[in-house]
């Protein structure tokens, strides 16, 4: 049987379309959840509201569709005004990706997305959320170029950084995308500050 979860469980839905946030509300009613429920369409009322919501065991929904259409320190600020608050990024996440812990996208079947979401709000707050084996998939040099894109370097300047040829980049960023399933700058930035990749205050530099 399912465990229970708590009733007074707080949820945010970030996304920037009504029947986005309609459908995320009509999944938690399907696997019996009824949460506190507030909701954001751009990224400043997404800040606005976790600057609010600080206690533990907030859950915040967020769609890649947001994020890139929202200031760079959004993802930064995910951590810092809520760094107890557990994320779902529903993105074009490939099918089987697991990496991103949380994570959910249109590849999936019904089956997976429900399974996603149950995970997501079952699953105890304290798991931790930067488990080494994702890490291992990724070499070292790949996770050191996965954190210059997070921090929104281009090809040339990670060449010139870690001198390398800009073709020896793309073949990384294409070994990243792969591993990983995505395929978005801000779905890496996401994957990297969740992993402790980077730290929210290099996101803001």
């Amino acid at each position: 049987m399912v465990k229970q979860i708590d009733s007074n469980i707080h949820v945010i839905i970030a996304a920037r379309h009504l029947f986005y946030r309609l459908g995320v509300k009509t999944l938690l009613s399907v696997i019996g959840i009824d949460p506190q429920v507030d909701e954001a369409d751009t990224g400043k009322a997404l800040i606005s509201l976790l600057k609010n919501k600080r206690e533990l065991g907030v859950r915040v929904l967020v769609t890649d569709d947001l994020m890139k259409t929202s200031s760079d320190k959004l993802t930064a600020n995910l951590r810092e005004y809520c760094p107890e608050c557990k994320v779902m990024v529903m993105c074009n996440c490939t099918e089987g990706n697991t990496n991103l812990r949380y994570c959910v996208g249109s590849s999936h079947s019904q089956k997976e997305i429900l399974e996603r979401f149950q995970d997501f709000f079952y699953e105890p707050d304290d798991v931790d959320e930067t488990d080494v084996s994702d890490k291992q998939l990724l070499s070292e040099r790949e996770i050191e170029i996965l954190k210059t894109v997070a921090l929104g370097m281009t090809n040339k300047e990670i060449g010139d950084k870690l001198y390398i040829s800009i073709n020896t980049v793309i073949t990384h960023r294409k070994n990243i995308t792969d591993k990983l399933g995505i395929k978005t700058i801000a779905g890496l930035t996401v994957y990297a500050l969740m992993n402790n990749i980077i730290k929210p205050e290099e996101v803001t530099q």
